[in-house]
């Protein structure tokens, strides 16, 4: 631009007009002052201006200003003004320099900087996450941030460290499957960083447009890489709707650069660690320690792995120093039978107690061999320790258990002999009473007794099926488990034939989806599959249609298996109930049934490794669910 001597403008060039927004036409014939410089500077600015263009010199001055846009906002500027060489009027030429992106490049740096020196002294993966949030905003502009890193299996993004995000969308990053659509999981399959701004980020994701923060409007997605090894993802978001400039983007790559560094750093330490911490601990935790002798059977030289296990010196433990280390109630046991061995050039097999290091005794199998050389003499043995100490306690808490199911055995058969026999003498005994009842009745006209008499009969009947159900779930729980493969298509579809022979002249809609071969028990399986689908059957009488769905659904360590209703459902809140012995939630007049079924179906499904629930609308249906391990 040039101005005059009393500071208006008489010039302006396009470069003025993108350094401050105004065209030729607002800017000329306004004074510098009144168009670039901020109100509260302005009188101070025009003085100073008023009295460098009155100097008789060609360089006038060289300044850095906070300048104001013609939009409003204010950046710092640098004004280089020269004289300019006419004859008559004097006039200046004026070279504005928007020093914004200069100084925020040094900002960055600076940030960077910063940032790399707060990730110099963090330790684990967490640790970097956390620093980086910290800095987020200051450093980077970021209003929410998000740092995730590949599991050990490879398959998922977890998270590190979040901050900023609601709520809904930090359960989404929990673990991102790295197969999904979300930008995460494709910077970190690609290896490539995303920039989205403004309406990508829906149309990307429309699932995400309900979860988003309306004021995020730009997202930065960078992949963490490590020797073109992806190691995770920082995910950061910004509000405003500017795409992101080559400056912007070539800074945040930057610090996920720097970040992917700490986080390696990080992970190396950790392996460090563990390897430093394995090898210290190694001889305290090791079950075995090696150990060898000359022929005479004596130590002669530093057994270092004895020596740092029993705390014994060099000193202490040559020659037959090392008995030292046992039990006394063992020391001569070993000795003498170590002394056979020796002599007799046999393997040794022992057991004795060993005093570690830090005086706690061990239970150790001690075994050695002979090594003969080419001529057939004994070069030397060769022994190992082998700690025990766990094996020989768990051998004997086998054997309580062992003792312990063995005694609850005999008591369960005990029990289910006292069902068998105790409460159904009883019950024989009212229905041959109820019998000579009826018949001494029926020579008469009494119809008040003989409906008391039906009444007692179907209490007796309803108590010989409840002890008939009970005997059964006593059977399922100690009937043994033998696994194999088991086909729940084909079991559905025998089951489901059976119900349809008794169920003929019900209206029974069958909607069976593919399911899987488990490993199981055939028989309790197929019980269990009775009790799910006979209930559906029942449940559903009052329909004029009844549709009974079954599916399965592959889950990562188990199938999960559904069997859903139309029929009269249940409040969901007792559902829990549901699996407890003798627990209804509808009358015996509504639907029949003794209340155990379903605690025959929770127990098989729980010898098997798995889970059961349900769920329900009252009047609508239900669906009971199990799984059942891969």
């Amino acid at each position: 631009m040039i101005i005059n001597r009393h500071g208006r403008v008489v010039e302006w060039y396009a470069s003025a007009q993108t350094t401050f927004g105004y065209t030729r036409d607002e800017a000329v014939g306004r004074t510098l002052s009144e168009l670039i410089i901020p109100l509260p500077d302005r009188a101070a600015y025009a003085q100073h201006l008023e009295s460098a263009l009155g100097v008789d010199e060609v360089y006038v001055f060289d300044q850095q200003v906070n300048a104001l846009h013609r939009d409003g906002h204010v950046f710092p500027c640098e004004l280089a003004m020269h004289a300019f060489p006419t004859v008559g009027t004097r006039l200046f030429t004026v070279y504005p320099r928007n020093l914004s992106e200069t100084q925020r490049a040094q900002a960055r740096s600076a940030g960077l900087h910063q940032l790399t020196r707060g990730l110099a002294g963090v330790l684990t993966p967490e640790e970097v996450a956390q620093v980086v949030l910290n800095e987020a905003q200051h450093l980077m502009g970021a209003r929410a941030v998000i740092v995730l890193g590949l599991d050990e299996t490879g398959a998922h993004l977890q998270s590190w460290g979040q901050a900023g995000f609601s709520s809904l969308m930090a359960d989404w990053f929990t673990q991102v499957p790295l197969n999904s659509a979300l930008p995460v999981a494709e910077a970190a399959r690609t290896g490539e960083a995303l920039f989205l701004t403004g309406d990508e980020i829906p149309q990307r994701i429309p699932d995400l447009a309900t979860l988003r923060d309306a004021e995020l409007r730009r997202a930065a997605v960078l992949p963490l890489v490590v020797s073109d090894r992806v190691t995770g993802v920082l995910g950061l978001g910004f509000e405003g709707d500017h795409p992101f400039d080559d400056a912007e983007r070539g800074f945040l790559t930057s610090v996920a650069t720097v970040c992917a560094q700490a986080l390696e750093r990080a992970r190396l330490y950790e392996l460090t660690r563990v390897s430093e911490t394995r090898y210290r601990s190694l001889v305290e935790a090791t079950s075995q320690i090696v150990w060898t002798t000359p022929p005479s059977g004596a130590f002669d030289t530093d057994q270092p792995a004895w020596r740092a296990y029993t705390g014994q010196s060099v000193e202490a433990h040559l020659g037959w120093g090392w008995a030292e280390a046992l039990h006394p109630e063992d020391r001569d046991a070993i000795t003498q039978g170590w002394t056979q061995a020796y002599q007799s050039r046999t393997t040794f097999e022992g057991e004795a107690r060993v005093r570690r290091h830090d005086e706690v005794y061990r239970l150790m199998e001690i075994r050695a061999v002979p090594v003969l050389d080419n001529a057939g003499l004994l070069r030397e043995w060769v022994g190992v320790l082998t700690d025990i100490t766990e094996q020989r306690l768990a051998q004997e808490e086998l054997r309580e258990r062992t003792r312990a199911l063995e005694r609850a055995n005999g008591e369960l058969d005990a029990f289910s002999y006292s069902v068998s026999h105790d409460l159904r003498a009883p019950v024989r005994h009212m229905f041959s009473f109820l019998g000579l009842a009826r018949r001494a009745l029926s020579t008469g006209a009494n119809d008040k007794a003989a409906g008391y008499v039906s009444t007692a009969e179907n209490a007796a009947t309803r108590m010989n099926t409840m002890i008939d159900a009970l005997l059964t779930l006593s059977r399922t729980s100690m009937q043994p488990i033998q696994l194999g493969p088991v086909d729940l298509q084909r079991l559905v579809n025998r089951v489901r034939q059976d119900l349809d022979l008794e169920n003929t002249d019900r209206q029974v809609a069958w909607e069976i989806g593919n399911l899987p071969v488990v490993q199981g028990d055939s028989g309790t399986l197929e019980l269990m599959l009775m009790n799910l689908l006979s209930n559906a059957v029942k449940y559903t009488s009052r329909r004029d249609r009844a549709v009974i769905r079954v599916w399965a659904e592959e889950r990562p360590q188990a199938w999960a298996v559904f069997v859903a209703d139309n029929g009269a459902g249940f409040d969901p809140r007792y559902a829990e109930r549901l699996f407890g012995v003798f627990q209804r939630l509808h009358r015996a007049d509504e639907f029949e049934g003794t209340g155990v079924g379903l605690a025959n179906v929770r127990r098989i499904v729980e010898r098997h490794g798995g889970q059961v629930w349900a769920d329900a609308v009252p009047g609508k249906g239900a669906t009971f669910a199990f799984t059942l391990p891969k």
